[in-house]
């Protein structure tokens, strides 16, 4: 995990109740109260979504925070609405909180409206899922090994974890396997794509070891090849900025884009 993903996981862990500091601080007297802290990210891998909400106040003895009430509604790319449900939660540090979870996996693209009331007032945040990119092949080089150029068409960067997935089946037993190599190595840009190898004989010669099959073996059945990453959205370079108002919400995006491998590949890796 790279520093980066592990500073993002840290900074937004109040939202999934796991074993960190989950405390919000609901007092600054910098923002004219009422506002909403809301501590959280939509998470497309996930068929659940959570978030944390309390209240920021401008003084240390306003009510406790278990004891506000609020109603949380996403609208999702401006049609379906969705009501999350309020849990009250107890924190590692002994204190409760509002954790607030809905059942919901957005696509790539899709436009995330959460909207936090009570008696006060309505806070109204907004995050956008990155649109998939498109992936385009380039023509590979057969000799001595395989490789495939592959482009993500409408990327400007590396996407922060990246991996190239196999499905492979034994046909001697039927056996499924999947196989995931990261790809750690540095791309190029390409025009207006980010640009990698895919080192398809490496890959190939790596999965035959772990399965304990003969150099020689050519009955292998390769069912997919895919290229498997995250995106995240635009709130995510804002995340290390102390100046931005308190809490998080931001979305996550995953994509899984299949290669073509025709005939004469298929024939040089030894599958099926």
């Amino acid at each position: 995990m790279s520093l980066r993903r592990a500073t993002i996981l840290l900074l937004v862990c109040g939202s999934l109740v796991v074993a960190c500091d989950t405390t919000v601080e609901p007092f600054l007297q910098r923002f004219a109260p009422p506002v909403h802290v809301v501590d959280g990210f939509i998470d497309a891998r996930a068929d659940t979504q959570f978030v944390r909400i309390q209240k920021l106040r401008q003084t240390r003895t306003a009510p406790e925070a278990v004891l506000d009430e609020f109603v949380v509604t996403t609208r999702i790319d401006g049609g379906q609405e969705v009501v999350w449900q309020d849990a009250i939660v107890t924190l590692d540090d002994g204190s409760t909180g509002h954790q607030f979870s809905a059942p919901f996996a957005p696509g790539p693209g899709a436009r995330i409206e959460l909207s936090v009331s009570d008696a006060d007032a309505t806070t109204m945040l907004v995050t956008d899922v990155p649109s998939s990119p498109r992936l385009s092949q380039r023509s590979p080089t057969l000799n001595p090994v395989v490789v495939q150029p592959v482009q993500l068409v409408g990327l400007a960067a590396r996407p922060p974890e990246l991996t190239v997935t196999y499905e492979v089946e034994e046909p001697e037993t039927s056996a499924s396997h999947t196989f995931s190599f990261a790809y750690a190595t540095p791309g190029r840009m390409a025009l207006s794509a980010w640009e990698f190898d895919v080192f398809l004989t490496s890959d190939r010669n790596r999965i035959g070891l772990q399965l304990g099959r003969p150099q020689t073996d050519t009955l292998l059945v390769l069912n997919r090849v895919s290229v498997d990453f995250e995106l995240l959205s635009t709130e995510w370079d804002e995340i290390d900025n102390e100046a931005r108002p308190p809490g998080f919400f931001g979305s996550i995006g995953t994509y899984s884009l299949e290669l073509q491998l025709n005939a004469d590949i298929r024939d040089l890796l030894k599958v099926q």
